[in-house]
């Protein structure tokens, strides 16, 4: 009885490391369609599907003159949309997922360019990533607190009393980059449409950027100096890093 199940232990372990994990072999035969189908499995023999085997697996062909798919053979099934992206994302894990459906999206039709876009992007690692991505949607969430989803009283559970906060002469104000510098510009111009661009930027400037100093400065600024018509609205940018600024502007 022992010996038996000694002698099945031993067959088992044999039929594991026989055993092709199709996660391996499907993402090669799409990448290399004209490899041939049995040198492939052969190679993924024994191997269990991860980012890195796969990375491996790929520079393992690229590597040598592997045999190619007779004339003979179907070709492999091609993959939906939607298929070729798990597979874009299974392959580049770290990659920004809204930049590989664009590229995917764009490329769906023409599977020899995708599989270049593919192959370069494993070599080179010079794309976008999922760490970016995820603070990316962070400060997503964070902007429309203050914009399309502002709430009061989630603002003061964060500022208690904003008013005594913002015209603080003393807090600390860090200098604005462009862009945050553009975006208080553009709701300035909006807010106070009958004053000239050249006054409102004067103001910015001269209240070290300070948002709420520069509202009431212009909030005061004399009627005879004023334009005859309101200044059409320009459009607001859709995106800003800035949390800050919009905590002031909210």
């Amino acid at each position: 009885m022992a010996e038996e199940h000694i002698l099945g232990q031993f067959q088992q372990e044999n039929n594991a490391e026989e055993e092709v994990d199709n996660r391996l072999v499907q993402p090669l035969m799409e990448i290399f369609p004209e490899a041939c189908p049995q040198f492939l499995r052969q190679i993924c023999k024994g191997k269990r599907h991860s980012p890195d085997v796969l990375n491996s697996l790929m520079g393992e062909i690229l590597d040598v003159d592997y045999p190619k798919r007779r004339k003979t053979e179907s070709a492999p099934y091609r993959l939906n949309a939607s298929e070729q992206l798990e597979q874009m994302k299974s392959i580049l894990v770290d990659a920004d997922p809204e930049y590989l459906q664009m590229h995917c999206d764009r490329l769906i039709d023409n599977p020899d360019y995708l599989k270049a876009f593919v192959s370069q992007a494993i070599e080179t690692r010079n794309y976008p990533t999922l760490k970016k991505y995820l603070r990316k949607k962070q400060l997503s969430a964070q902007q429309k607190q203050y914009t399309s989803e502002f709430s009061v009283a989630k603002f003061l559970e964060v500022i208690p009393d904003p008013f005594q906060y913002f015209a603080d002469s003393k807090r600390k104000v860090n200098g604005l980059d462009n862009h945050s510098h553009h975006y208080a510009m553009c709701y300035l111009r909006n807010k106070f449409a009958l004053v000239s661009v050249r006054s409102i930027r004067e103001s910015f400037i001269k209240n070290e950027e300070r948002f709420l100093a520069t509202c009431k400065e212009l909030e005061s600024y004399p009627s005879f100096k004023r334009l005859k018509s309101k200044r059409p609205k320009v459009v607001m940018p859709s995106v800003i890093q800035n949390i800050p600024l919009l905590q002031e502007i909210a």
